[in-house]
Protein backbone atom coordinates (compact mmCIF):
# COMPACT_ATOMS: atom_id res chain seq x y z
CA UNK A 1 0.00 0.00 0.00
CA UNK A 2 1.10 3.74 -0.38
CA UNK A 3 3.75 4.42 2.37
CA UNK A 4 3.36 8.22 1.78
CA UNK A 5 4.53 10.09 5.25
CA UNK A 6 4.56 6.68 6.82
CA UNK A 7 7.68 4.55 5.85
CA UNK A 8 9.00 7.31 3.13
CA UNK A 9 9.02 10.76 2.93
CA UNK A 10 10.45 13.46 0.25
CA UNK A 11 12.98 16.25 0.91
CA UNK A 12 13.71 19.14 -1.74
CA UNK A 13 17.14 20.86 -1.74
CA UNK A 14 15.46 24.01 -0.26
CA UNK A 15 14.41 21.88 2.91
CA UNK A 16 10.61 21.22 2.23
CA UNK A 17 9.38 18.16 3.71
CA UNK A 18 6.45 16.05 1.62
CA UNK A 19 4.73 12.96 2.19
CA UNK A 20 6.60 11.60 -0.98
CA UNK A 21 7.85 12.60 -4.12
CA UNK A 22 4.83 12.28 -6.36
CA UNK A 23 3.01 15.12 -4.21
CA UNK A 24 5.69 17.70 -4.37
CA UNK A 25 5.89 16.88 -8.57
CA UNK A 26 2.11 16.44 -9.68
CA UNK A 27 0.36 18.26 -6.66
CA UNK A 28 2.36 21.62 -7.21
CA UNK A 29 -0.34 23.75 -5.12
CA UNK A 30 0.50 21.54 -2.28
CA UNK A 31 2.12 23.37 0.55
CA UNK A 32 4.78 21.71 2.35
CA UNK A 33 6.76 22.74 5.73
CA UNK A 34 10.32 23.76 5.93
CA UNK A 35 12.45 21.33 8.32
CA UNK A 36 14.25 24.42 8.86
CA UNK A 37 11.87 26.61 10.36
CA UNK A 38 9.82 23.16 11.87
CA UNK A 39 10.29 20.37 13.95
CA UNK A 40 9.25 16.94 12.66
CA UNK A 41 6.37 16.57 15.01
CA UNK A 42 4.52 20.13 13.99
CA UNK A 43 5.32 18.84 10.15
CA UNK A 44 3.54 14.94 10.51
CA UNK A 45 0.84 16.85 12.49
CA UNK A 46 0.23 19.70 9.80
CA UNK A 47 -2.35 20.00 7.32
CA UNK A 48 -0.80 18.48 4.17
CA UNK A 49 0.72 14.99 5.89
CA UNK A 50 -3.27 14.69 8.15
CA UNK A 51 -4.87 14.80 4.75
CA UNK A 52 -2.44 12.33 3.04
CA UNK A 53 -2.63 10.37 5.83
CA UNK A 54 -6.19 10.34 6.16
CA UNK A 55 -6.39 10.26 2.17
CA UNK A 56 -4.52 6.92 2.05
CA UNK A 57 -6.54 4.98 5.11
CA UNK A 58 -9.96 5.55 3.92
CA UNK A 59 -12.04 2.84 2.41
CA UNK A 60 -13.43 4.40 -0.26
CA UNK A 61 -10.67 6.58 -1.53
CA UNK A 62 -10.28 5.33 -4.86
CA UNK A 63 -13.72 3.89 -5.12
CA UNK A 64 -15.29 6.87 -7.09
CA UNK A 65 -12.16 7.02 -9.72
CA UNK A 66 -11.93 5.27 -13.32
CA UNK A 67 -11.25 2.57 -13.47
CA UNK A 68 -10.21 1.68 -10.53
CA UNK A 69 -13.39 1.84 -8.72
CA UNK A 70 -14.73 -1.47 -10.93
CA UNK A 71 -11.83 -3.53 -11.06
CA UNK A 72 -11.59 -6.55 -8.49
CA UNK A 73 -7.98 -5.97 -7.95
CA UNK A 74 -8.22 -2.72 -6.11
CA UNK A 75 -6.49 -3.17 -2.84
CA UNK A 76 -5.88 -6.70 -3.44
CA UNK A 77 -3.25 -6.69 -5.20
CA UNK A 78 -3.48 -3.19 -6.77
CA UNK A 79 -2.73 -0.02 -4.85
CA UNK A 80 -2.70 2.40 -7.18
CA UNK A 81 -0.76 6.05 -6.30
CA UNK A 82 -3.49 8.01 -4.69
CA UNK A 83 -1.59 11.40 -6.21
CA UNK A 84 -0.33 9.95 -10.17
CA UNK A 85 -3.42 12.28 -11.90
CA UNK A 86 -5.44 14.80 -10.21
CA UNK A 87 -3.78 15.02 -6.41
CA UNK A 88 -5.73 15.03 -3.34
CA UNK A 89 -8.54 17.25 -3.95
CA UNK A 90 -9.76 15.65 -7.11
CA UNK A 91 -10.77 12.17 -8.07
CA UNK A 92 -7.83 10.74 -10.05
CA UNK A 93 -6.94 8.43 -12.97
CA UNK A 94 -4.09 5.86 -12.98
CA UNK A 95 -2.50 4.85 -16.37
CA UNK A 96 -1.64 1.51 -15.80
CA UNK A 97 -3.50 -1.25 -14.37
CA UNK A 98 -5.76 -4.43 -14.49
CA UNK A 99 -8.87 -2.54 -15.47
CA UNK A 100 -7.43 -0.48 -18.21
CA UNK A 101 -5.97 -3.60 -19.67
CA UNK A 102 -9.02 -5.66 -19.49
CA UNK A 103 -10.66 -2.79 -21.61
CA UNK A 104 -8.28 -2.78 -24.45
CA UNK A 105 -8.46 -5.01 -27.89
CA UNK A 106 -5.86 -7.11 -29.03
CA UNK A 107 -5.52 -8.07 -32.70
CA UNK A 108 -3.82 -10.40 -35.11
CA UNK A 109 -1.75 -8.63 -37.62
CA UNK A 110 -2.43 -9.08 -40.99
CA UNK A 111 0.59 -10.18 -42.04
CA UNK A 112 0.53 -13.64 -39.76
CA UNK A 113 0.22 -16.96 -41.01
CA UNK A 114 -1.97 -19.38 -38.95
CA UNK A 115 -2.36 -23.50 -39.19
CA UNK A 116 -4.60 -25.00 -36.60
CA UNK A 117 -4.85 -28.12 -36.21
CA UNK A 118 -8.80 -29.25 -37.22
CA UNK A 119 -10.08 -30.37 -33.60
CA UNK A 120 -7.88 -27.36 -32.55
CA UNK A 121 -5.65 -29.23 -30.03
CA UNK A 122 -2.92 -27.88 -31.22
CA UNK A 123 -1.56 -25.21 -34.10
CA UNK A 124 1.68 -22.86 -34.96
CA UNK A 125 1.37 -19.09 -35.94
CA UNK A 126 3.80 -17.46 -38.10
CA UNK A 127 5.13 -13.51 -38.78
CA UNK A 128 7.04 -14.10 -42.08
CA UNK A 129 8.09 -10.32 -41.62
CA UNK A 130 9.77 -10.91 -38.60
CA UNK A 131 10.69 -14.34 -39.05
CA UNK A 132 8.71 -15.71 -35.86
CA UNK A 133 7.16 -19.12 -35.64
CA UNK A 134 5.33 -20.06 -32.33
CA UNK A 135 3.92 -23.56 -31.58
CA UNK A 136 0.35 -23.00 -29.73
CA UNK A 137 -0.94 -25.71 -27.31
CA UNK A 138 -4.73 -26.05 -27.14
CA UNK A 139 -5.32 -23.14 -24.59
CA UNK A 140 -3.18 -20.71 -26.61
CA UNK A 141 -5.01 -21.83 -30.03
CA UNK A 142 -8.59 -21.14 -28.33
CA UNK A 143 -7.07 -17.53 -26.91
CA UNK A 144 -5.68 -16.68 -30.55
CA UNK A 145 -8.84 -17.59 -32.30
CA UNK A 146 -10.35 -14.85 -29.66
CA UNK A 147 -8.17 -12.72 -30.87
CA UNK A 148 -8.56 -13.14 -34.59
CA UNK A 149 -12.84 -12.57 -33.38
CA UNK A 150 -11.24 -8.96 -32.39
CA UNK A 151 -12.88 -9.34 -29.12
CA UNK A 152 -11.79 -7.46 -25.62
CA UNK A 153 -8.96 -8.83 -23.17
CA UNK A 154 -12.57 -8.92 -20.79
CA UNK A 155 -14.51 -10.80 -22.97
CA UNK A 156 -11.52 -13.13 -24.05
CA UNK A 157 -10.98 -14.13 -20.35
CA UNK A 158 -14.54 -14.66 -19.75
CA UNK A 159 -14.79 -17.23 -22.53
CA UNK A 160 -11.92 -18.88 -21.47
CA UNK A 161 -12.71 -19.16 -18.34
CA UNK A 162 -16.08 -20.63 -18.81
CA UNK A 163 -14.61 -22.83 -21.52
CA UNK A 164 -12.72 -24.21 -18.82
CA UNK A 165 -14.77 -24.49 -15.91
CA UNK A 166 -12.75 -22.05 -14.04
CA UNK A 167 -12.86 -18.69 -12.03
CA UNK A 168 -11.92 -15.56 -13.98
CA UNK A 169 -9.39 -14.50 -11.71
CA UNK A 170 -7.74 -17.85 -11.96
CA UNK A 171 -7.51 -17.49 -16.11
CA UNK A 172 -6.82 -13.92 -15.92
CA UNK A 173 -2.90 -13.71 -15.63
CA UNK A 174 -2.28 -16.97 -18.04
CA UNK A 175 -4.57 -15.29 -20.90
CA UNK A 176 -2.27 -12.03 -20.37
CA UNK A 177 0.24 -13.70 -20.70
CA UNK A 178 -0.23 -15.76 -23.55
CA UNK A 179 -1.10 -12.38 -25.59
CA UNK A 180 1.98 -10.66 -24.06
CA UNK A 181 3.80 -13.57 -25.77
CA UNK A 182 2.08 -12.91 -28.79
CA UNK A 183 2.70 -9.19 -29.10
CA UNK A 184 6.57 -9.87 -28.45
CA UNK A 185 6.45 -12.46 -30.98
CA UNK A 186 4.95 -10.24 -33.99
CA UNK A 187 1.77 -11.95 -33.88
CA UNK A 188 -0.81 -9.98 -32.37
CA UNK A 189 -0.54 -6.17 -31.30
CA UNK A 190 -2.73 -3.74 -28.49
CA UNK A 191 -5.29 -1.15 -29.72
CA UNK A 192 -4.23 1.57 -27.82
CA UNK A 193 -6.96 3.27 -26.22
CA UNK A 194 -6.91 6.79 -23.68
CA UNK A 195 -7.57 7.40 -20.29
CA UNK A 196 -10.74 9.70 -21.37
CA UNK A 197 -11.99 6.74 -23.44
CA UNK A 198 -11.77 4.65 -20.37
CA UNK A 199 -13.35 6.87 -17.92
CA UNK A 200 -16.54 6.81 -20.55
CA UNK A 201 -16.14 3.55 -21.04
Amino acid sequence: MCGAGITVSYVNQRGDLYPCDRIASMWPTASPTNLLSSGIAEILTGDLFRRAFAFQASADTYEGWNPCGRCPYLRKTCFPCPVSRDGLIRQGQVSTCYAVHQLLTAEVLPEVIAHIEPDGSRGVVYNPLRGVALSLNKTAVDIFRELQAGRNISTITQNISERYNRQYGEVYEDVLRTIETFKTAGIARYRRITLDQVACT
